[in-house]
């Protein structure tokens, strides 16, 4: 069982509006050195999502994926 694209697109929509609506605030202060090793973040939670068992796993899995994705975009420009 996969998402559909347009759920993952609702999803994005919906995390960024949860980003928005905490505001910056909620940085860390070492963001930028988080932000320079996006790629290996990533990768961790790649290793991570792919222990999650079953259906529930795949997709919750994925939409962490999303998550992820979306703050490294949203919050490392």
């Amino acid at each position: 069982m996969e998402l559909t694209p347009q759920a993952e697109a609702q999803l994005r929509t919906e995390i960024q509006q949860a980003m928005q609506a905490q505001g910056d605030a909620v940085l860390p202060q070492g963001v930028l050195d988080i932000c320079k090793h996006k790629e290996m973040v990533l990768q961790f939670i790649d290793i991570l999502v792919g222990l999650l068992p079953g259906v529930i796993g795949k997709l919750a899995g994925k939409a962490i994926k999303i998550a992820a994705e979306t703050w490294f975009s949203s919050k490392c420009r």
